[in-house]
Protein backbone atom coordinates (compact mmCIF):
# COMPACT_ATOMS: atom_id res chain seq x y z
CA UNK A 1 0.00 0.00 0.00
CA UNK A 2 1.32 3.55 -0.77
CA UNK A 3 2.49 5.67 2.12
CA UNK A 4 0.53 8.82 2.71
CA UNK A 5 1.27 11.92 1.64
CA UNK A 6 0.40 15.84 2.63
CA UNK A 7 0.20 18.29 -0.28
CA UNK A 8 0.69 21.97 1.64
CA UNK A 9 0.60 25.06 0.26
CA UNK A 10 1.40 28.15 1.93
CA UNK A 11 -0.09 31.87 0.74
CA UNK A 12 2.17 35.06 1.03
CA UNK A 13 0.84 35.14 4.87
CA UNK A 14 2.11 32.23 5.91
CA UNK A 15 -0.82 30.64 6.20
CA UNK A 16 -1.50 27.32 4.81
CA UNK A 17 -3.93 24.55 3.31
CA UNK A 18 -3.09 21.10 2.97
CA UNK A 19 -4.25 18.00 0.77
CA UNK A 20 -3.82 14.47 2.79
CA UNK A 21 -3.46 11.21 0.81
CA UNK A 22 -3.99 8.96 3.81
CA UNK A 23 -2.62 5.75 1.50
CA UNK A 24 -1.16 3.23 4.76
CA UNK A 25 -1.98 5.16 7.29
CA UNK A 26 -5.37 3.80 6.81
CA UNK A 27 -4.29 0.40 7.58
CA UNK A 28 -3.43 0.40 11.19
CA UNK A 29 -5.99 -1.70 13.22
CA UNK A 30 -6.10 -3.52 17.03
CA UNK A 31 -3.10 -5.75 15.76
CA UNK A 32 -0.56 -3.10 15.16
CA UNK A 33 -1.63 -1.15 18.53
CA UNK A 34 -1.12 -4.21 20.48
CA UNK A 35 2.52 -4.95 18.90
CA UNK A 36 3.35 -1.36 19.65
CA UNK A 37 2.40 -0.92 22.83
CA UNK A 38 4.25 -5.04 23.67
CA UNK A 39 7.80 -2.10 24.44
CA UNK A 40 5.95 0.10 26.71
CA UNK A 41 5.92 1.26 30.48
CA UNK A 42 3.30 1.86 32.83
CA UNK A 43 3.49 6.03 32.70
CA UNK A 44 4.93 6.67 29.07
CA UNK A 45 2.83 8.90 26.88
CA UNK A 46 0.78 7.60 23.93
CA UNK A 47 0.89 10.77 21.23
CA UNK A 48 -1.93 10.34 18.92
CA UNK A 49 -3.54 12.84 15.73
CA UNK A 50 -6.41 11.66 13.83
CA UNK A 51 -4.58 10.81 10.43
CA UNK A 52 -4.83 7.08 10.92
CA UNK A 53 -7.21 4.40 11.53
CA UNK A 54 -7.45 2.27 14.91
CA UNK A 55 -7.44 5.60 16.98
CA UNK A 56 -9.92 4.58 19.21
CA UNK A 57 -8.66 0.29 19.57
CA UNK A 58 -5.24 2.28 20.68
CA UNK A 59 -6.56 4.49 23.36
CA UNK A 60 -8.19 1.47 24.81
CA UNK A 61 -5.27 -0.49 24.51
CA UNK A 62 -2.99 1.85 25.95
CA UNK A 63 -5.01 2.99 28.71
CA UNK A 64 -4.70 -1.37 29.52
CA UNK A 65 -1.17 -0.68 29.55
CA UNK A 66 -1.17 2.11 31.91
CA UNK A 67 0.10 4.38 29.40
CA UNK A 68 -0.66 8.01 29.51
CA UNK A 69 -2.59 9.73 26.25
CA UNK A 70 -2.54 12.63 24.47
CA UNK A 71 -4.69 12.96 21.54
CA UNK A 72 -4.85 16.12 19.35
CA UNK A 73 -7.60 14.70 16.86
CA UNK A 74 -6.57 16.21 13.77
CA UNK A 75 -8.06 15.97 11.02
CA UNK A 76 -11.34 16.76 13.23
CA UNK A 77 -14.13 14.58 11.59
CA UNK A 78 -18.05 14.88 12.56
CA UNK A 79 -18.77 12.21 13.60
CA UNK A 80 -16.25 11.66 16.74
CA UNK A 81 -18.90 10.76 19.09
CA UNK A 82 -21.01 9.02 16.92
CA UNK A 83 -17.75 6.16 15.92
CA UNK A 84 -17.50 5.87 20.00
CA UNK A 85 -14.07 7.43 20.00
CA UNK A 86 -13.20 6.91 23.80
CA UNK A 87 -12.28 10.26 24.65
CA UNK A 88 -13.04 9.56 28.09
CA UNK A 89 -9.84 7.60 28.56
CA UNK A 90 -7.92 10.49 26.75
CA UNK A 91 -5.40 12.53 29.62
CA UNK A 92 -4.71 15.40 27.67
CA UNK A 93 -6.93 16.39 24.59
CA UNK A 94 -5.56 19.37 22.62
CA UNK A 95 -7.28 21.37 20.10
CA UNK A 96 -7.54 24.19 17.60
CA UNK A 97 -10.60 26.90 17.85
CA UNK A 98 -12.00 24.96 14.52
CA UNK A 99 -11.87 21.35 16.29
CA UNK A 100 -13.12 22.91 19.92
CA UNK A 101 -16.19 24.06 17.80
CA UNK A 102 -16.62 20.85 15.80
CA UNK A 103 -16.41 18.77 18.96
CA UNK A 104 -18.60 20.72 20.99
CA UNK A 105 -21.57 20.78 18.34
CA UNK A 106 -21.44 17.40 18.41
CA UNK A 107 -22.47 17.30 22.22
CA UNK A 108 -26.53 18.13 22.80
CA UNK A 109 -26.54 21.36 25.24
CA UNK A 110 -23.46 22.97 24.23
CA UNK A 111 -23.77 25.73 22.64
CA UNK A 112 -21.38 27.04 20.23
CA UNK A 113 -23.57 29.41 17.60
CA UNK A 114 -22.22 33.02 19.38
CA UNK A 115 -18.76 32.51 20.68
CA UNK A 116 -15.65 34.91 20.76
CA UNK A 117 -12.14 34.24 22.62
CA UNK A 118 -14.22 34.50 26.32
CA UNK A 119 -16.51 31.85 25.64
CA UNK A 120 -13.59 29.08 24.58
CA UNK A 121 -12.98 28.83 28.48
CA UNK A 122 -16.94 28.24 28.72
CA UNK A 123 -17.21 25.53 25.74
CA UNK A 124 -14.24 23.77 27.18
CA UNK A 125 -15.40 23.98 30.53
CA UNK A 126 -18.49 22.14 28.58
CA UNK A 127 -16.50 19.09 27.13
CA UNK A 128 -14.24 18.62 30.03
CA UNK A 129 -17.51 17.90 32.05
CA UNK A 130 -19.09 15.87 29.62
CA UNK A 131 -15.98 13.98 28.83
CA UNK A 132 -14.67 13.67 31.98
CA UNK A 133 -11.06 15.24 30.83
CA UNK A 134 -7.88 15.35 33.13
CA UNK A 135 -6.57 18.07 30.80
CA UNK A 136 -7.92 20.13 27.47
CA UNK A 137 -5.67 23.06 25.68
CA UNK A 138 -7.27 24.77 23.13
CA UNK A 139 -4.77 26.59 20.46
CA UNK A 140 -5.77 29.85 19.69
CA UNK A 141 -3.30 31.12 16.60
CA UNK A 142 -2.48 34.55 17.28
CA UNK A 143 -4.79 35.26 20.12
CA UNK A 144 -2.60 32.79 22.05
CA UNK A 145 -3.86 29.45 23.86
CA UNK A 146 -5.82 28.34 26.70
CA UNK A 147 -5.65 25.51 29.12
CA UNK A 148 -8.30 23.82 31.50
CA UNK A 149 -6.80 21.06 34.43
CA UNK A 150 -8.17 19.24 36.95
CA UNK A 151 -6.75 19.96 39.95
CA UNK A 152 -5.95 16.62 42.15
CA UNK A 153 -7.56 17.05 45.80
CA UNK A 154 -4.21 15.36 47.22
CA UNK A 155 -1.84 17.64 45.59
CA UNK A 156 0.35 18.93 48.51
CA UNK A 157 3.80 19.62 46.35
CA UNK A 158 2.51 21.53 43.53
CA UNK A 159 4.59 24.71 42.95
CA UNK A 160 2.91 27.54 42.92
CA UNK A 161 1.36 29.31 39.66
CA UNK A 162 0.90 32.88 38.56
CA UNK A 163 -1.78 34.85 39.11
CA UNK A 164 -4.52 35.71 36.08
CA UNK A 165 -6.79 37.73 38.38
CA UNK A 166 -6.21 40.45 36.19
CA UNK A 167 -7.15 38.61 33.03
CA UNK A 168 -3.27 38.58 32.10
CA UNK A 169 -1.06 35.62 31.39
CA UNK A 170 -1.04 32.66 33.66
CA UNK A 171 -3.62 30.23 35.83
CA UNK A 172 -6.21 30.96 38.44
CA UNK A 173 -8.74 28.47 39.70
CA UNK A 174 -12.29 29.26 39.68
CA UNK A 175 -13.94 30.98 42.76
CA UNK A 176 -16.67 28.40 42.23
CA UNK A 177 -17.32 26.09 45.61
CA UNK A 178 -15.86 23.25 45.51
CA UNK A 179 -14.57 23.43 41.89
CA UNK A 180 -11.49 21.54 41.21
CA UNK A 181 -10.86 22.83 37.61
CA UNK A 182 -8.23 25.59 36.65
CA UNK A 183 -7.89 27.74 33.79
CA UNK A 184 -4.21 28.88 32.07
CA UNK A 185 -4.32 31.63 29.28
CA UNK A 186 -1.16 31.62 27.90
CA UNK A 187 0.04 34.62 25.48
CA UNK A 188 1.68 34.59 22.09
CA UNK A 189 5.01 33.89 21.58
CA UNK A 190 6.49 37.63 20.79
CA UNK A 191 6.69 37.10 16.85
CA UNK A 192 5.59 40.04 14.61
CA UNK A 193 3.45 39.58 11.76
CA UNK A 194 6.14 40.33 9.11
CA UNK A 195 8.48 37.46 10.95
CA UNK A 196 5.86 34.61 10.24
CA UNK A 197 7.09 32.55 7.04
CA UNK A 198 4.89 29.68 7.21
CA UNK A 199 2.73 28.09 9.40
CA UNK A 200 2.67 24.89 8.28
CA UNK A 201 4.71 22.79 11.16
CA UNK A 202 2.83 25.62 14.01
CA UNK A 203 0.37 22.97 15.93
CA UNK A 204 2.84 19.53 15.32
CA UNK A 205 5.42 22.32 16.66
CA UNK A 206 3.24 22.95 19.58
CA UNK A 207 1.88 19.78 20.74
CA UNK A 208 5.28 17.83 20.10
CA UNK A 209 7.08 20.62 22.55
CA UNK A 210 4.19 20.54 24.73
CA UNK A 211 4.36 16.79 25.55
CA UNK A 212 8.21 16.64 26.19
CA UNK A 213 8.36 19.37 28.74
CA UNK A 214 5.23 17.63 30.36
CA UNK A 215 6.84 14.29 31.04
CA UNK A 216 10.32 16.26 31.63
CA UNK A 217 8.60 17.88 34.63
CA UNK A 218 6.63 14.66 35.06
CA UNK A 219 9.71 12.84 35.85
CA UNK A 220 10.68 15.55 38.04
CA UNK A 221 8.25 16.17 40.21
CA UNK A 222 7.63 14.90 44.19
CA UNK A 223 4.45 13.36 43.14
CA UNK A 224 6.55 11.02 40.36
CA UNK A 225 7.58 8.83 43.49
CA UNK A 226 3.77 7.64 44.15
CA UNK A 227 2.24 8.56 40.87
CA UNK A 228 3.78 8.95 37.06
CA UNK A 229 -0.02 10.41 35.70
CA UNK A 230 0.11 13.39 37.89
CA UNK A 231 -0.85 16.43 35.87
CA UNK A 232 -0.60 19.56 37.82
CA UNK A 233 -1.32 23.12 36.64
CA UNK A 234 1.47 24.28 37.32
CA UNK A 235 3.62 21.96 34.97
CA UNK A 236 0.67 22.77 32.19
CA UNK A 237 1.30 26.02 32.41
CA UNK A 238 5.04 25.56 31.73
CA UNK A 239 4.64 23.32 28.91
CA UNK A 240 2.16 25.69 27.53
CA UNK A 241 5.17 28.39 27.60
CA UNK A 242 7.61 26.11 26.12
CA UNK A 243 5.19 24.56 23.33
CA UNK A 244 4.20 28.43 22.35
CA UNK A 245 7.47 29.58 22.06
CA UNK A 246 8.86 26.62 19.75
CA UNK A 247 5.52 27.46 18.10
CA UNK A 248 6.72 31.03 17.51
CA UNK A 249 10.38 29.87 16.07
CA UNK A 250 8.44 27.24 13.68
CA UNK A 251 6.53 29.91 12.12
CA UNK A 252 9.18 32.10 11.05
CA UNK A 253 10.87 29.71 9.18
CA UNK A 254 10.24 27.47 5.68
CA UNK A 255 9.56 24.01 5.48
CA UNK A 256 7.47 21.28 7.91
CA UNK A 257 10.40 19.33 9.54
CA UNK A 258 13.47 22.09 8.85
CA UNK A 259 11.26 24.77 10.77
CA UNK A 260 11.05 22.72 14.46
CA UNK A 261 13.63 24.13 16.50
CA UNK A 262 16.26 22.75 18.89
CA UNK A 263 15.83 23.03 22.53
CA UNK A 264 18.66 25.30 23.12
CA UNK A 265 17.26 27.94 20.68
CA UNK A 266 13.65 27.19 22.46
CA UNK A 267 15.48 28.28 25.82
CA UNK A 268 17.39 31.42 24.24
CA UNK A 269 13.95 32.33 22.55
CA UNK A 270 12.14 32.53 26.13
CA UNK A 271 15.19 34.05 27.98
CA UNK A 272 15.70 36.72 25.62
CA UNK A 273 12.43 37.54 23.20
CA UNK A 274 14.53 37.18 20.33
CA UNK A 275 13.66 34.89 17.65
CA UNK A 276 17.20 32.49 17.00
Amino acid sequence: MATGRAIIQVDPSGENSIFLFPGANHSFDAKDAHKAFAQCNEGDWLLLTNETTGVADAIIQARKCGLQILWNPAPMTANMIASKNPLDLVDVLVLNESELLELARQFEGIDVSKCDSNDYFNIARQLMTFLGSRTIIVTLGSVGSIGLVRRLCNNTHEIPISSNATGQEGAAESAENHDSIVEIRMECAPVKKEQIKDTTAAGDTWVGYFAAELAQLQSESPESIESLATITPAMVEHAMRFATYASGISVSRFGAVPSIPLRAQVDTFIKTNILP
